[in-house]
């Protein structure tokens, strides 16, 4: 879920990694977050736990461990990334708000 192409259910296959589920959903999108990928499972109690794993070691190959094999159940969320909320927010609180849209010229005299 999250800042992948196609979030949604995946068919669970045997041996499929963290890395594997989000190339099935099309793989990450420009916003996403590969730093801080959460992996949520329920721990032996049934509670939800999360865990952050850093994904992007992994897919240029510094680190392996950290492509976690997943289990039933487990939910894979990619965050959205710093940079991304930024422009979110500038498009919400500055642009929503100016009296024109950014990049119309402004007239510099006016006809009397």
């Amino acid at each position: 879920d999250g800042e992948v192409k196609t979030p949604g259910m995946l068919q669970l296959a045997a041996g499929m990694t963290m890395l594997d589920a989000i190339a099935s959903s099309g793989g990450f999108t420009t916003s996403g977050l590969r730093e801080q990928v959460i992996l949520i499972r329920n721990d032996e109690t049934g509670l939800p736990v999360g865990h952050s794993v850093d994904l992007k070691k992994v897919a240029v190959g510094r680190e392996s461990s950290g492509n976690v094999l997943l289990q039933p159940f487990d939910i894979v969320y990619v965050p959205r990334s710093k940079i991304a909320n930024a422009g979110i927010w500038v498009k919400q609180y500055i642009h929503a708000m100016l009296p024109i849209r950014p990049g119309l010229s402004i007239p510099l005299y006016l006809w009397i």
